[in-house]
C-alpha cells in the first residue's frame, strides 16, 4: 500500500543505520490509509514491515529516473496487506 526506501547514496546526509530507519519510516508518517475489502473496512497499520539493512546496487541505467549510481546500504520501511484471495467463476 505504501513503502519508504532510504539508503546513503541518494541522501548523503545519513550516516548510521538508525537514521536510515528512521529516514524509512518517516516517509510513511502523516498519511491517511483505508483499506477496504468486499465493503469490510481494514486496518493497514497493523502491518507495518521495516527490512534489515540490505546492500542495494543502483545501476547507470535506474528505470526509477537519474540519480547517483553505485553500491550502498538501503532500508525499506512500509504498509502492506497480506491475505490470499479465491477466486470464484460464476
Amino acid at each position: 500500500m505504501l513503502t519508504g526506501e532510504c539508503d546513503f547514496l541518494s541522501d548523503q546526509s545519513l550516516k548510521l543505520e538508525n537514521e536510515l530507519i528512521q529516514c524509512s519510516k518517516s516517509a510513511n508518517e502523516n498519511v491517511l490509509m483505508e483499506a477496504r475489502l468486499d465493503g469490510v473496512r481494514l486496518d493497514p497499520s497493523v502491518d507495518r514491515v521495516q527490512t534489515p539493512p540490505f546492500n542495494l546496487t543502483i545501476p547507470s541505467n535506474n528505470p526509477f529516473g537519474p540519480g547517483p549510481t553505485g553500491n550502498t546500504t538501503a532500508i525499506v520501511g512500509g504498509y502492506y496487506l497480506f491475505g490470499s484471495i479465491t477466486y470464484m467463476d460464476q
